[in-house]
């Protein structure tokens, strides 16, 4: 089957500037280029860092344990090529060719897993990685890990969250006031502020980003609650008048790693140049909960039973694009190619990995969703702040929420019982309800107007184009968002523009 072949310097005028090494050795004669050393993050304690150095003799890059700064690589025969951009190396002329099983999930699901990316022979690097080159074959260690299981039980198991959140974000205290914890009407950024402030240490400002439509935004008057009664500075940032253009962003900053985290741009764009630290909730959720949504699914890594639940997995309503969908979609030569029994196997693959772990759908979402997709918020997102504190992400605290079995955390009221027990004052403030409510239809005719313009310039060959403008037409017409959600429109605007890149247009 053809791929879709850009000319070699497709992609130029994108993530151009980013740093990159390439090696190159040629009957034993070595030329190099790029930057000679590179180091993303760093900071301690723990820090979260992406390196590499090239001595003169010998490459070593290097990952921190839970690989959240992407590093990307292209190896062939004696040559090497790397960069924290996947589009540098496409740009420098690595092979485009897209790695079907990758993209089959990415459709469904809407992150990678483990280390694919969009293309087959470009890679990224594990968690914890060592990457050595000499001019000879290149070799590589790393992965991700499992902590042992800790048979604890509930009143145990709170009592060391809480303890142990408490010393991850003694170790994290900001170096001045000048810091930010953006604050959303969830668990994960309240712990995080209720500590901060009962160590003395009071945010500049507590910024609350609203959503696009058609998701409501109760997180706004529960922030605003909550800074209330601290008494903090609560800004309320709002959304840019198109999607359309937030998520063409979004997938250049993140290297096409995400169907989400375009609604974190203005929140970005507002504390760049005005904090020197922020603070970011990343995995507090899938550690606390497990990303579980019943016993059933459960019972399934416990019988690892993985191709069902796999299948399952990926009629997952928080997922899914309805096969039917994608089926009318995709033109059949793609359907074929991203197809959902690869997809199953593939997903089957990656879940029989976790299977060791105390808690299986912890550790599969930790180390897949969270690492490659909802870690690029402070990875790149936030790219620009000097400091983004992760205090989930503590070594200590990381450790012994993916020891505690998953029979302690499926309720879902394990994090919430946890801030109650530290913070009891605060216990009257409501958490914010998950809503899609808002039915506003003239941001859905614009966002399906401006797809339909953007598609129709691109011609991608992916798409079967009247399949889509019939649905995007009646959308322009009624403006509802009810079954053009089922469109996925940052997955379809995802895969048109990775198209559209490649062609160089």
């Amino acid at each position: 089957m053809t791929d879709l072949m850009p000319a070699r310097d497709a992609a130029n005028s994108e993530r151009a500037d980013e740093p990159y090494f390439c090696g190159r050795c040629d009957a034993g004669h070595l030329t190099v280029d790029g930057a000679s050393r590179y180091i993303r993050g760093g900071s301690r304690p723990e820090g979260l860092f992406a390196e590499w150095n090239w001595d003169g003799v010998r490459l070593i890059a290097r990952t921190d344990r839970y690989g959240l700064y992407p590093l990307f690589y292209f190896a062939k025969g004696n040559e090497i090529w790397i960069s924290p951009s996947l589009l540098q190396l496409l740009r420098l002329g690595a092979p485009p060719e897209f790695d079907d099983a990758a993209i089959a999930v990415f459709l469904r699901l809407g992150f990678f897993l483990a280390n694919d990316t969009p293309f087959k022979f470009i890679r990224a690097l594990p968690p914890g990685a060592l990457l050595e080159w000499d001019g000879g074959a290149h070799r590589l260690s790393g992965g991700f890990f499992t902590p042992k299981p800790q048979n604890l039980g509930r009143e145990q198991a709170v009592e060391g969250y809480i303890d142990l959140f408490k010393a991850a974000i003694r170790r994290r205290l900001p170096a001045d006031d000048n810091f930010a914890v953006p604050l959303s009407g969830g668990r994960d950024s309240r712990h995080i502020l209720l500590e901060l402030v009962a160590a003395g240490r009071k945010p500049r400002i507590c910024p609350t980003v609203k959503h696009f439509p058609p998701r409501s935004n109760s997180d706004v008057e529960v922030a605003s609650r909550l800074t209330s009664t601290l008494k903090l500075n609560h800004a309320i940032l709002a959304q840019p008048a198109s999607r359309f253009r937030a998520e063409l962003r979004k997938n250049l900053e993140t290297d096409f790693g995400s169907d989400e985290l375009a609604f974190l741009c203005p929140l970005a764009d507002h504390l760049t140049g005005k904090v020197n630290t922020t603070y970011d909730g990343l995995a507090g959720d899938i550690l606390s909960a497990g990303h579980l949504q019943d016993q059933s699914q459960l019972a399934l890594f416990r019988a690892e039973s993985w191709g069902e639940l796999a299948a399952l997995l990926l009629s997952n309503r928080a997922f899914l694009l309805p096969e039917a969908v994608l089926a009318g979609l995709l033109a059949p030569e793609f359907y074929a190619r991203f197809g959902r029994d690869l997809a199953i196997a593939h997903l089957a693959g990656e879940l029989g990995k976790h299977s060791a772990a105390a808690n299986p759908a912890a550790s599969f979402f930790f180390w897949n969703r969270t690492r490659r997709e909802i870690g690029l918020a402070p990875a790149r997102i936030f790219s620009k702040i000097p400091e983004v504190h992760c205090p989930y992400l503590d070594y200590e605290l990381c450790d012994f929420l993916l020891s505690l079995p998953a029979e302690l955390t499926i309720d879902h009221q394990f994090h919430t019982e946890a801030i109650h027990r530290a913070h009891p004052a605060f216990r009257e403030v409501p958490f914010a309800q998950v809503q899609h409510v808002v039915d506003d239809r003239w941001h859905h005719r614009r966002l399906a107007l401006e797809m339909a313009a953007y598609t129709a310039r691109a011609q991608p060959r992916a798409i079967q184009k009247r399949y889509l403008f019939s649905r995007l037409s009646r959308r322009l017409l009624d403006g509802s968002f009810q079954k053009f959600r089922w469109l996925q429109p940052s997955r379809l605007i995802w895969l048109v523009q990775l198209e559209a890149l490649l062609e160089g247009r």
